[in-house]
């Protein structure tokens, strides 16, 4: 990544194992909280929060309706325009 400053002084980095390759896996931790800041304005923190406990024990689930429950918006919510 090359970026440069109003100033003009141009700061570069690299890396050569980027976060999530198999040799630098995201953690648990990390994904939750992804997960969460993403998922939190649009089903709202105990929803979030529900599918992470069923997600956590997905094997055992007999089935995945409540988890597609849980994933629809509680209200009409505005995405940001990428």
């Amino acid at each position: 990544v090359e970026l440069e400053l109003v100033s003009g002084i141009k700061l570069v980095a690299t890396t050569e194992t980027p976060i999530g390759d198999p040799q630098k896996p995201l953690t648990p931790e990390f994904l939750e909280r992804k997960f969460r800041s993403l998922a939190e304005p649009v089903i709202g923190d105990s929803a979030a929060t529900e599918v992470v406990n069923l997600v956590g024990g997905l094997e055992c689930l007999h089935g995945i309706d409540r988890l597609l429950q849980l994933l629809v918006p509680t209200a009409a919510v505005t995405l940001p325009h990428h």
